[in-house]
């Protein structure tokens, strides 16, 4: 419930950091129960709560006036910079619940899991829709990360998911309503015989995750990015991103997709994830498809119970003043240089 690494440097030097990289849009994650439960408590109670003198030091050091503000007023504080440096938000539904995610058995990853009741879910979005109508920094919200677990079923999904989409668009007709598929958001090949049957004014958006792990058109397995030939493993692959996600973007009624999350281990790049890499841009820049990285930060305040928890996916090292992979920026230059001047596009690092 309170944006990452504001006890590393100031918000404005993170943000500068964003811009530095050519990033143009932030995924920023929140919770629902931010909103329906602990909106006015005070980041400071709530850190020393969790027993984290550390965090509450160096918040103290690089962005002190947060630790007066409530948990809301820090994202407004966060939100502000973002826009003061023309990036652009896409304001995410990450969880109910304030914790990682996520495992089948999370009980947060489902509608009528213990964490995700549907009614207190919708208020969620709408109590955020409603605070950040005037804010033009915040260009689109998104339904739910990554709906998992045992409960999944196509027919609480088209309830559900229509009624958040609604409920957002209702209270916030400006912003673009991005909506999820099922398995860690990598099906959505449902739509093809029901289309979503709602009017949202042209804001309708859809999102898919892809990990060199997912299986999308090959094994569970990370390692089959070095067991089969590229061009069979990668053929494979985005044929069954086609089939799952990609041709909503086709034919007579094709909707916008943005590819909202992928990422790899940038502490050490594998050949796994320099063939994974190499075909999924390959994808993207063939379609033109909007992307976001996971993810930027370098590291955690608090997860699973492991204080200042590094992350190896982020594009910042731990010190979160020098990129984590050296070899980003031109790892990344065709990827972004393709969408940027092409269109007004959403670059997504989280």
């Amino acid at each position: 419930m309170i944006p990452e690494g504001l006890d590393r440097r100031p918000i404005r030097e993170l943000v500068g950091e964003l811009v530095k990289n050519n990033f143009n849009c932030v995924r920023l994650t929140y919770a629902i129960y931010m909103w329906t439960r602990h909106g006015n408590r005070i980041v400071n109670d709530t850190l020393n709560d969790l027993d984290l003198p550390e965090v509450v030091n160096g918040i103290s050091k690089f962005n002190p006036s947060v630790l007066k503000m409530t948990h809301i007023e820090a994202f407004d504080a966060v939100v502000d910079e973002i826009g003061s440096q023309n990036v652009k938000v896409l304001f995410d539904n990450h969880v109910s619940e304030p914790k990682w995610c996520c495992d089948d058995d999370d009980e947060n990853g489902f509608f009528h899991d213990r964490h995700f009741d549907p009614r207190e879910w919708i208020h969620g979005l709408t109590l955020a829709a409603k605070h950040f109508h005037e804010n033009h920094a915040v260009v689109a919200m998104s339904l739910r990360n990554e709906l998992h677990g045992p409960r999944q079923n196509q027919r609480d999904w088209y309830k559900y998911m229509s009624k958040g989409a609604l409920a957002i668009h209702e209270t916030n007709p400006n912003v673009l309503v991005v909506i999820s598929g099922l398995n860690y958001d990598t099906e959505l090949q449902f739509l093809k015989k029901k289309p979503m049957n709602i009017d949202l004014g042209k804001k309708m958006v859809y999102e898919t995750h892809l990990y060199s792990w997912s299986g999308i058109g090959t094994l569970k397995l990370k390692e089959i990015w070095t067991k089969q030939p590229l061009n069979r493993i990668c053929g494979n692959s985005i044929e069954g991103l086609d089939e799952r996600a990609g041709f909503l973007t086709t034919g007579e009624n094709a909707v916008p997709l943005i590819f909202s999350e992928f990422g790899f281990d940038q502490s050490g790049s594998t050949i796994e994830d320099n063939r994974f890499l190499t075909c999924l841009q390959t994808y993207l820049v063939g379609r033109d498809l909007d992307w976001g990285l996971w993810a930027f930060h370098g590291g955690y305040y608090l997860r699973e119970d492991k204080v200042h928890l590094d992350e190896s996916f982020g594009v910042v090292d731990a010190t979160w003043h020098s990129l984590r992979y050296t070899n980003f920026t031109h790892k990344f230059q065709l990827l972004q240089r393709k969408n940027q001047g092409k269109q007004e596009a959403i670059i997504l690092p989280n």
